[in-house]
């Protein structure tokens, strides 16, 4: 019986039954937990076009229910498999589905129509194409329109959505994106959830703009100062408008185009880790950059940049921490066993091949990774810059010190190192990607710090422009009038 609907039939009965739960074996899924007649429905489905989460929000609104969890960790290796209702059963390698089991007889109707939906809703991704819509909040008014192919757009809010009175407010724009909606409305919530944050995540690394969501929800409360009367009232936050007042944004004629659109064509064509572990790094840029707090700020450029390093490629089996201290070991275990042996030289030896072995571990460690990072995708060899850099690190996570208090003479570390981040995140993106290096990569602490001084004149030049300039030609316009 064909229950994915692919023209294949892959329905193998197991029966098992087990008292002990040798971990091991379902490390290497040869077992499963579970009494009785299991039905494996793995080779159903093309499982690397199946999002882990969908299909976990999918089998919640199918069983309304988990019954129970099996975890097992060990080192960086995880195995996960999730029970639904004793019914339908899934298992992960961390956040990668290799199993997909049923308890249900192969003739039930629900177990057809729930692989059903698997096939078409998840995998074929049928369902009707509509327009989210998102409002945005940036520092300055936003009045032009851009817009990615037939993907997203952000443009101006109409005259008649509310707008601050303030000039240093949070100023409202429009993202809309078009995504592919289910009959179920608590899956198409997070595919727009996931597809605004994309975009964020995308625009903060792609661009110059700078915009967020309203990081406080609609239920919280805000003291305002009452232009008229001079007087402060508590009143509810939010952002409210009218949908019938809105137009398209895909529709309208004058458009310009991301500067980094090319880049954007890139990132889709990736394959599906380098893909996660860049929209990864970029989701701690978009955090950092909309971080109030310097030392949180200051902590997510670093976790960007630390997201990119990929430690197995760096420490390979010759320098690899846990393989030299196994070695260690295992040598001073196989020369004890000797007959004959000198245990005084042999503790001797011992000692002196476990310093060499901690000392390589020291110098292929984390900080020389983020080092060796930086050299090769922000072209930084200032040795000193780079200790620097992450000995402030260190000193936030570790010992617990604060840059809030001094956040005048922080604010340029912080500057330089959002410089650095950009820079190494787009470099890295450029091999991953085989795209065109939009600079040449050499930078020196003097550099940077011209760099920093000149966005710090732009600021200046953008905050006079708000204040003193009647026309008001705030930086993302394109229309003088």
């Amino acid at each position: 019986m064909n229950l994915a609907g692919n023209g294949n039939t892959y329905l193998t009965p197991i029966k098992v039954r087990f008292v002990l739960i040798n971990t091991e074996n379902l490390r290497n899924k040869n077992i499963s937990i579970m009494a009785g007649n299991i039905f494996d429905l793995t080779k159903q489905f093309d499982l690397s076009k199946i999002d882990g989460i969908e299909l976990d929000i999918l089998l919640l609104y199918e069983f309304q229910n988990i019954t129970s969890r099996l975890d097992i960790t060990k080192f960086d290796e995880q195995i996960i498999k999730t029970i639904y209702n004793d019914e339908f059963y899934v298992t992960y390698n961390k956040e990668k589905i290799i199993k997909i089991e049923t308890g249900l007889a192969p003739d039930n109707i629900k177990l057809q129509e729930i692989c059903k939906k698997i096939n078409e809703i998840l995998i074929k991704k049928k369902g009707e194409q509509r327009i989210g819509t998102e409002v945005l909040f940036s520092n300055s008014p936003f009045i032009s329109t851009y817009r990615y192919k037939d993907l997203f757009a952000i443009g101006e809010v109409p005259k008649v959505f509310p707008q601050p009175y303030q000039l240093a407010a949070p100023h409202p724009l429009i993202l809309q994106y078009k995504y592919t909606a289910t009959e179920l409305a608590i899956l198409n919530s997070h595919r727009t959830k996931k597809k605004i944050s994309e975009i964020l995540y995308l625009m903060s690394v792609f661009s110059d703009f700078s915009f967020d969501t309203y990081t406080l929800s609609d239920s919280g409360m805000g003291w305002v100062l009452r232009k008229e009367s001079n007087t402060s009232e508590l009143r509810q936050i939010g952002y409210f408008y009218d949908y019938n007042e809105l137009d398209d944004l895909f529709k309208r004629k004058k458009v310009e185009t991301f500067s980094y659109a090319h880049h954007i064509d890139k990132y889709f064509n990736l394959g599906p880790s380098s893909k996660k572990q860049f929209i990864d790094a970029c989701s701690w840029h978009y955090k950092a950059s909309t971080a109030s707090c310097a030392n949180n700020r200051y902590l997510h450029y670093i976790t960007a940049i630390e997201t990119l390093i990929n430690r197995n490629e760096e420490n390979n089996k010759e320098n690899n921490p846990k393989e030299l201290h196994e070695k260690i070991l295992e040598e001073y275990r196989e020369k004890r066993a000797l007959p004959d042996t000198n245990y005084r030289e042999l503790f001797d030896d011992f000692f002196t091949n476990y310093e060499k072995a901690v000392n390589t571990i020291n110098t292929k460690g984390s900080t020389y990774q983020f080092k060796k990072f930086l050299e090769n995708y922000a072209g930084i060899n200032d040795n000193k810059l780079l200790n620097s850099m992450y000995y402030l690190r260190s000193n936030i996570s570790h010992k617990g010190t604060t840059i809030d208090s001094m956040l005048i003479k922080a604010l340029p570390n912080i500057e330089i190192l959002q410089i650095v981040c950009k820079k190494s995140l787009i470099n890295w993106f450029n091999e991953k990607s085989r795209a065109k290096l939009d600079k040449q990569i050499s930078l020196s602490l003097e550099d940077l710090w011209k760099e920093y001084r000149s966005g710090q004149i732009e600021k200046g030049k953008e905050i006079n422009e708000i204040l003193f300039d009647k026309k008001r030609q705030f930086p993302w316009k394109t229309n003088p009038n």
